[in-house]
């Protein structure tokens, strides 16, 4: 370009230099090397460097000394004291050639050139290797460790474990996927539990009433019930117009052998269904099959479904819709506790349904304003969740159903104080067996 512009400049005379030197000067900076003009017999004419060498010429200079090539390495024929590449550019016009264009660049600039491009692409190359180590390094904590996590989980829900739970914190989507995943999990197993309590509950249902049956008819056979208790209970009612006959009972092991009698007779051969309901947490009055009812009191009345202990929970409806009972002062049923039955069977979270019931039956007294009864049955519902606490095996007494249960008596214990007094005992073992039941079973056993 240089040799192009020059053309117009240098026709072989030094006329024009002045107006080149400017450019010349300008190009050397630029390229940070110098630029000379010589003309064929290789004269300097012309130098960008400071002090210029216009009274210098080329020794065998020859215009071919760069054969087919536009560069040479050296030392210039003899300029330098050191090795430069030139670059040469013939001037020429009308078909002559008036001189050269020379620029040389010491070749140490080339170098520190050289070293400065590669200092720039090392450092960059660096730069680049350690972001790529630090986005695979997130990478790997936010995505391959989480996915790890869920895949696991996946995993653990395919071979029904659904008690896995995933444990990622995270606020993102990888957070979000987790706490859907537990989500589903829980209401999978809670779909698993209801299908289980559906199926013990049809179980239950359906095989309650013909265990019922069975067990009137095997026990009509074997004296358990003797011929003579509903002639007896069915005159009672007869005579006196009352609603509900009950008789007394007696607890028989399997070999009909009496036990040690463990419930209260009710003294009182006649009472009305207000009393009746203030003894309505004596076992005698509880159970349901000493009885003998008008069906007018169970039409608008049934059992709990599911429920063990259902006499307990009906037993307030009963007495509500009993207008007068009549009480027979003998033992006229002989109770057999079965080592297969569901009650005597080991201990399970079912049983605290009994605790559900004497809190029912509290809950009515106070609908009913029957408040001299409540601290009885505040005592009855302290007893039931004490003897179930207990008899449940250890792993069960920390779910949170028997929590809920020791929480729920000390509830109604407090309670209680609001309608009428409460001794001081009951409070003390009430609030024990909530908070300390292990001092509490401790001290109870030392009382024994």
């Amino acid at each position: 370009m240089l040799a192009s512009d020059f053309s117009q400049l240098y026709r072989g005379r030094n006329s024009n230099l002045n107006e080149a030197a400017p450019r010349l000067k300008a190009a050397a900076t630029y390229l940070q090397g110098e630029a000379w003009i010589v003309d064929t017999t290789g004269h300097i004419v012309a130098d960008s460097s400071v002090p210029a060498k216009t009274d210098v010429t080329l020794s065998d200079f020859d215009p071919t000394f760069m054969g087919n090539r536009s560069y040479t390495i050296g030392n210039c024929f003899g300029i330098f004291p050191y090795e430069v590449l030139s670059v040469s550019a013939p001037i020429t016009g009308n078909y002559n050639t008036y001189g050269y264009v020379l620029v040389h660049l010491p070749i140490s600039a080339i170098q520190q050139i050289k070293d400065n491009i590669l200092n720039i692409l090392y450092i960059s190359s660096g730069i680049i290797f350690g972001l790529s180590l630090i986005i695979l390094l997130v990478f790997t904590v936010t995505v391959y460790f989480p996915l790890k996590k869920i895949t696991i989980a996946a995993n653990q829900y395919a071979e029904g474990n659904l008690k896995h739970k995933l444990q990622l914190k995270t606020h993102d989507e990888m957070g979000y996927l987790a706490a859907t995943l537990n989500y589903m999990s829980d209401e999978l197993d809670k779909m698993e539990e209801y299908q289980k309590t559906f199926i013990a509950n049809v179980s239950h249902d359906f095989r309650s009433p013909l265990t019922s049956i069975k067990g009137y008819l095997e026990a009509i056979l074997d004296g358990t019930i003797p011929p003579e208790m509903y002639e007896k209970l069915y005159r009672a009612v007869q005579s006196t117009g009352a609603d509900l006959a009950l008789c007394d009972y007696a607890k028989v092991d399997e070999a009909g052998v009496p036990c040690v009698q463990t419930h209260a007779a009710v003294p009182q051969k006649s009472l009305t269904g207000r009393e009746l309901l203030q003894k309505a947490y004596w076992t005698t009055v509880q159970i349901a099959w000493n009885k003998l009812y008008r069906r007018t009191i169970f039409a608008q009345l049934r059992y709990p479904v599911g429920k063990l202990n259902e006499d307990f929970f009906v037993i307030p409806e009963i007495c509500l819709n009993t207008q007068k009972a009549v009480v027979v002062p003998d033992v006229l049923y002989y109770y057999v506790q079965r080592g297969d039955s569901i009650m005597g069977k080991s201990r399970t979270l079912r049983h605290c349904d009994a605790a559900e019931a004497a809190q029912r039956y509290w809950n009515c007294l106070v609908e009913n304003r029957v408040y001299e009864t409540l601290p009885a049955a505040a005592e009855c519902t302290f007893c039931v969740v004490s003897r179930i606490y207990w008899t449940l095996p250890a792993a069960l007494r920390k779910e949170p159903r028997s929590m809920e249960m020791l929480r729920m008596q000390s509830e109604t214990v407090r309670r209680t104080r609001q309608y009428c007094a409460v001794p001081l005992k009951l409070q003390l073992q009430s609030w024990l067996l909530w908070r300390c039941p292990q001092v509490y079973g401790w001290l109870r056993d030392m009382s024994k």
